[in-house]
């Protein structure tokens, strides 16, 4: 029943997403981010013994569709992993979905296999500010791409992840309430379906 459940819980809020594009319309700018989410529960026996509210953190990686503020793909875990690996799923999950023109992330996404995965999808471009190297010299294909110019103005639509989320949070509250991994996950899952709903 629980993993039926689960499946149930992973549909939904993809075809909720799927709601937004029926008829092949093409993202003019995806924000991708990672907002940060607390667990709040806690044994109450390790509160009483320490004094202290336990918070454990969960990874979540999401891409916003700027234009229409629906949120287009969020990725989940359970650990801090690099920003890197869950954008790889989450571009991948974009594609499938559908077109964007362009991505915006911020120069913590700076890497060569993030400009490829990008640019490799036809009609696609990234806006990633180049981080500063000075002790290594900037080689690939797609980062002269990209230094030969950038669209400051276009760039700061990154900061609606932000605002997006905490709209969620206002909403919501900042803390997930369940207790294990996969309750966590699904709870995120549902928040964004109905705050993707309510778009």
């Amino acid at each position: 029943m629980g993993g039926i459940r689960s499946l149930y819980l992973d549909i939904v809020p993809r075809r909720v997403i799927h709601l937004f594009y029926l008829r092949g319309e093409v993202i003019q700018v995806t924000a991708i981010d990672s907002p940060g989410l607390t667990s709040s529960c806690a044994s109450s026996y390790y509160s009483w013994r320490t004094g202290k509210k336990r918070r454990s953190c969960l990874k979540a990686s999401v891409s916003v569709d700027t234009g229409k503020q629906v949120i287009a793909g969020i990725k989940i875990s359970r650990s801090f992993l690099h920003d890197i690996i869950h954008t790889r799923i989450l571009l991948k999950r974009c594609h499938r979905m559908g077109k964007s023109g362009t991505y915006v992330l911020d120069k913590g996404y700076d890497v060569e296999e993030i400009h490829r995965l990008i640019r490799d999808t036809p009609g696609a471009d990234p806006l990633i500010p180049v981080r500063n190297r000075k002790r290594k010299r900037v080689n690939g294909r797609y980062w002269n791409l990209l230094s030969k110019e950038f669209d400051e103005t276009l760039y700061h639509r990154r900061n609606l992840v932000e605002t997006v989320f905490s709209m969620i949070k206002r909403r919501f509250g900042e803390s997930v309430r369940a207790r294990k991994y996969w309750s966590q996950v699904n709870e995120i899952r549902v928040r964004v379906a109905i705050y993707n709903l309510n778009r």
